[in-house]
């Protein structure tokens, strides 16, 4: 029995962060569904192998830095999806990795500053990154559509001039955003309309193969460290009774 909780262990982590990676749910809460379950088997583990619980330990961080890792790999690997915004209309709902062409309006942009909670931004400073809307059209007037897509690059990066592919990861802009990107425009936002944020700048340091590589690794000695304690006999105790041979006179 043990050892088939020894292999849900050390694989359903990775693998529920694989699968449940496809959407940003996925990336945020749902990457701590395997590592939660490997934290549970672990407890249930040493109280069955209390003489192993250093093997049982080490293998359950492994199994839990898989599964936290595992939840990027669907987005790096999956295709890019391609959209000109001259032409195409973007999907309310899109997700993932993205390359997304079309103009930079500089004249409504929202410089991004790190603040402390209950801090002010020190705006004498850089900002870390620009959010800047990126358009299919390059003249003033600006027509409105279900779904407008803002940019968040590099500061600098938005005063770039004529057409733009900007490359990141989408996911939903906050509807207080969305308004005030609108408004600013000095449009009212629709009803129903949605925004989506293409980030360019929170790209992951890591190449892709090194972290898959790096998830393999991880779950091989979580398997490894998680069989051999499955494997071992419980001792008995310091304290418990020996019996003791007589021999017959």
């Amino acid at each position: 029995m043990l050892r088939f909780a020894a292999i849900a262990m050390a694989l359903l982590p990775p693998l529920l962060g694989m699968l449940l990676g496809s959407s940003s749910w996925g990336r945020t809460w749902g990457a701590w569904i395997g590592p939660g379950l490997a934290i549970a088997g672990g407890v249930a583990f040493t109280l069955a192998r209390p003489r192993v619980r250093a093997l049982v330990l080490l293998g359950t961080m492994l199994a839990v830095m898989a599964g936290l890792a595992a939840p990027q790999l669907p987005v790096e690997l999956s295709d890019e999806q391609a959209f000109d915004l001259r032409t195409d209309s973007v999907p309310p709902e899109l997700e993932g990795r993205v390359a997304v062409t079309g103009f930079f309006r500089a004249e409504r942009t929202m410089a991004e500053y790190a603040v402390p909670e209950g801090a002010l931004p020190q705006q004498d400073g850089p900002a870390e990154a620009v959010l800047v809307p990126l358009l299919g059209v390059e003249s003033e007037a600006v027509p409105l559509r279900d779904v407008l897509v803002v940019a968040r690059v590099r500061p600098g990066a938005e005063r770039k001039g004529g057409l733009q592919t900007v490359r990141g990861l989408a996911q939903a802009l906050d509807d207080e955003l969305l308004a005030v990107f609108v408004q600013s425009s000095g449009l009212e936002i629709p009803s129903g309309m949605r925004g989506i944020l293409v980030d360019a700048v929170d790209e992951h340091p890591t190449p892709v193969w090194l972290r898959s590589v790096l998830v393999v690794l991880a779950t091989i000695a979580s398997l490894a460290c998680l069989w051999i304690a499955a494997q071992g006999r419980e001792q008995p105790s310091a304290g418990a009774p020996r019996r003791r041979a007589h021999r017959a006179t």
